[in-house]
């Protein structure tokens, strides 16, 4: 399954914003229909931003320890 958002009026144009991730992450799964412990990977957009890829891993990681 896949989905994408932006950050909606965020501060800076290339900062993430964690709560947007999770919240997409929560609409990933529910459209899914497919439980946390049915994931094997995840693969996310790794811009090379080393704050916005952290968010990414802890939005993952928060997700994935539900």
């Amino acid at each position: 399954a896949s989905e994408m958002a932006q950050s909606g009026a965020a501060a800076n144009l290339t900062r993430g914003s964690l709560v947007a991730m999770q919240e997409l992450l929560d609409v990933l799964i529910a459209r899914s229909e497919c439980r946390l412990g049915d994931i094997d990977w995840v693969e996310v957009h790794a811009a090379g931003s080393s704050m916005v890829d952290a968010l990414e891993a802890l939005a993952c990681d928060q997700l994935l320890r539900k």
